[in-house]
């Protein structure tokens, strides 16, 4: 009887032990609060900035006050992070049912500010009331009457700045900020450019006539880039000439490229095309910042039929005497690889690009065709197979 209740007692206390081993080990300890306060380096509160400590998280109230209820006893590390701000960790130790006040945790600031202007490309004038935000944010900021804007605070990363102007192109800029630095991130929108039917533009909600005008030159075939005879072109005279033509309601221009290729594009001694003059781009730009600001659009003639004619020399340049473009396919595609994607590419990238209405391909190619008045005797399907290409 005695030795069958020993072992009754026995059993009873192993089973005890048993279920007592299945307790987790922050349930034995139990939990405690935690509670404290986030601020900055000047002691000012920073509201919403998240708290985290054994699993629990909270976030600070308009005084930068926290709570954390349910931490597990022990050591633990509180830790804070603030948009704007470096993270930061302090470590308290938690008592059962207790409430531990922690040191303040203390952030130090962690960000750049961005300003600019945003200004319509043509008129320079400042463009108002446009929105210009930061990809991947929330920031978001509108210009003033000056087309001023800024981002007193903007994350230490790099950036993608984004504008959106009614009737204009949007626009975007890529920036790299770091902590503490102030970066300037300018805009200049090109109005939004819609040819419509019936040779009518419907620029900046305003339709205008296509009302054109042959304006060939300054000084024929030497007006992009620079050659022997050095460089002729008067950007004034040019300027005034524009002005002009727009005050007399001229709204188109026809204007030259290479001519006849006196000074652009480049020649090997074997007929093939090398690339463009170094000045011929940057005068490209210089011309149509110059047609926007005169409210001119352009239609390029890119060749004139002199450049498949017999050619002549003077001094160092070379006037025509090219026909091998329209005849060779390996001088053809170095035209085209080399100087005319070159151009039009450039054009396509520039912010000038949509003072550009269209390509006329070649002047008066009859003057090289058989059967015409021309002297180069070019075969009317070799001259559409070379028109075709360039169209292509």
């Amino acid at each position: 009887m005695v030795l069958r209740s020993f072992v009754s007692v026995l059993a009873l206390f192993a089973f005890v032990l048993t279920l007592g081993s299945g307790i987790p080990a922050s349930a034995a300890g139990g939990s405690g609060t935690v509670t404290g306060k986030v601020v900055d380096a000047t002691g000012a509160a920073i509201s919403s900035a998240g708290v985290s400590a054994g699993g629990k998280t909270t976030t600070t109230d308009a005084t930068g006050k926290y709570t954390l209820s349910g931490v597990p006893t022990g050591t633990q590390s509180i830790t804070a992070t603030a948009t704007f701000f470096t993270s930061k960790s302090v470590t308290v130790q938690v008592s059962a049912s207790k409430t531990v006040t922690a040191p303040n945790l203390v952030l130090s600031p962690n960000y750049g500010s961005i300003s600019g202007t945003v200004s319509d490309v043509v008129t320079l004038k400042p463009i108002s009331n446009v929105t210009v935000s930061i990809a991947g944010t929330m920031l978001q900021a509108t210009t003033d009457i000056n087309g001023f804007y800024r981002f007193a605070k903007a994350p230490v990363a790099s950036l993608t700045v984004s504008v959106v102007a009614a009737g204009y192109q949007n626009a975007t800029s890529a920036t790299t900020i770091a902590n503490g630095a102030t970066v300037t991130v300018n805009f200049a929108l090109m109005a939004v450019v819609v040819v419509g039917p019936g040779s009518v533009i419907d620029w900046n909600g305003s339709s205008t006539y296509l009302l054109g005008a042959n304006y060939p030159w300054y000084n024929y075939a030497t007006d992009f880039g620079t050659g022997g005879w050095g460089k002729y072109t008067d950007w004034t005279s040019l300027n005034n000439g524009m002005a002009t033509l727009n005050g007399q309601g001229v709204r188109i221009i026809r204007f030259w490229v290479f001519g006849d290729g006196r000074y652009s594009p480049e020649f090997r001694s074997d007929g093939t095309i090398s690339g463009l003059d170094a000045n011929v781009l940057p005068d490209i730009d210089r011309f149509l910042q110059m047609a926007g600001a005169n409210k001119l659009y352009i239609l390029f003639t890119l060749i004139d039929f002199g450049m498949w004619n017999s050619g002549s020399t003077n001094g160092t340049v070379v006037m025509g005497g090219h026909s091998a473009m329209v005849t060779n396919a390996t001088v053809q595609t170095s035209y085209l690889d080399n100087a005319l994607k070159p151009l039009v590419q450039h054009i396509a990238a520039s912010p000038y690009r949509a003072r550009v209405l269209g390509y006329d391909i070649v002047n008066e190619p009859e003057g090289s065709m058989a059967g015409y008045w021309g002297g180069a005797n070019l075969q009317v399907s070799q001259v559409k197979t070379f028109v075709q290409n360039c169209a292509n």
